[in-house]
């Protein structure tokens, strides 16, 4: 299946300036916010004029409004140039041109979104994905003024919109079991001591994500709801869900089936480490066939992760708990139990397989050779 990536964010310029070359970032703040007020208050205060002399319809006075942000937003092209020949400003004047160039796509956005729902264009989810979006466009327009920090707020604002649509436009089921990890941490204890690359249970779970995978491919597929049909995937790529001040971003790791659980670790610790310092463009966050959200630094039991279309499923794991089992002598062993919960898509997957699946992966958690 054809993988696209949507587009990079790149690291804002931290050269130093004089103070007097901040002033023409300022002045471009100062004019976008003058000119959404008077978008907002002016030309919107003439609506009811505008309907009855000249016969307009809700979505021709919605077009009319956008003209002032729309030439605000393509207008700050030019500006960005003119910003470079009379001196690079400062870190901070730069973000607040971008920012109050977002912020006026996103009020466009949002407004405009409010009226199709309205006319029941358009739903909600619909909406909300088209505001933050545009927010995503926003941050790209000017030249030199892209920001991996602002980048990674609006991918988080993206994920965060496509996970509500995903929650109303999916049929979820989550299936929950507990995987015995006791001779897996104690493998895993033996291969950190002994030196090399650190385990933690996270790579160790993307690796058995992807034997279950390559045992269960119809977990490994898309669905095309307009066109009716299952797309499978011949490739093996598993986004990891990352905490991080922004928000949650998810960077794939890629052909997971080829990799030992070593190699895994290392590019999950770049990947999270490199989301949380510096944010991530989005071909890092695309692509995926399954996703790995993990709680059980935090605490927890169970819960219900959202499918992260269009994949059609995704784990979430959450504390490790001791808990006491009837042993081969009778007698009550304590074990350490991981609790598994995957959500699914249930158009494409039935509760048997469901079920078979998160049992391939906790057996695949007790095998000697998953620690490599």
């Amino acid at each position: 299946m054809k993988r696209i990536g949507i587009g990079a964010t790149e690291k804002l310029h931290a050269a130093s300036a004089p103070a007097h070359a901040a002033w023409p970032a300022f002045a471009v703040v100062f004019a976008l916010m003058l000119m959404d007020y008077i978008d907002r208050q002016v030309v919107v205060s003439m609506f009811p004029f505008l309907r009855q002399q000249w016969a307009l319809s809700d979505t021709e006075l919605g077009m009319l409004a956008s003209i002032v942000p729309i030439t605000v937003a393509v207008g700050t092209v030019p500006l960005s140039f003119l910003v470079d020949r009379w001196g690079r400003v400062n870190s901070m004047a730069l973000m607040a041109l971008v920012w109050s160039c977002a912020t006026i796509a996103c009020a466009f956005a949002d407004d405009y979104g409010q009226l199709l729902v309205a006319r029941g264009v358009v739903g909600l989810g619909e909406a909300a994905y088209g505001t933050a979006g545009a927010a995503l466009l926003a941050s790209l327009f000017a030249r030199r003024v892209r920001s991996t920090v602002l980048g990674t707020f609006l991918s988080a604002a993206l994920i965060g919109s496509v996970l509500g649509r995903n929650w109303v436009s999916i049929p979820h089921v989550t299936h929950h079991d507990d995987a015995d990890i006791t001779d897996l941490e104690l493998r895993r204890k033996a291969h950190n001591a002994g030196g090399g690359t650190k385990l933690t249970i996270v790579p160790l779970l993307v690796k058995a994500l992807a034997d279950a995978l390559v045992a269960f491919p119809q977990f490994n597929a898309s669905l095309d709801p307009q066109a009716g049909t299952i797309v499978l995937k011949k490739y093996v790529h598993i986004g990891v869900a990352v905490d991080t001040p922004g928000g949650l971003l998810v960077p794939v790791i890629r052909d997971c089936d080829s990799k030992a659980a070593s190699k895994i670790a290392e590019e999950v610790a770049t990947l999270s480490d490199k989301a949380r310092t510096k944010g991530l463009p989005m071909q890092e966050m695309t692509g995926g066939c399954i996703t790995l959200t993990s709680l059980g630094h935090i605490g927890g039991t169970a819960f219900t992760p959202i499918v992260n279309a269009p994949e059609v499923a995704i784990l979430g794991v959450t504390r490790a708990r001791a808990m006491p089992m009837r042993g081969a002598d009778g007698g009550i062993e304590w074990r350490d139990m991981l609790p598994l919960s995957l959500s699914y898509d249930h158009r494409v997957i039935n509760g048997a397989d469901a079920a078979r699946f998160v049992r391939f992966v906790a057996d695949r958690l007790t095998t000697a050779d998953l620690v490599a």
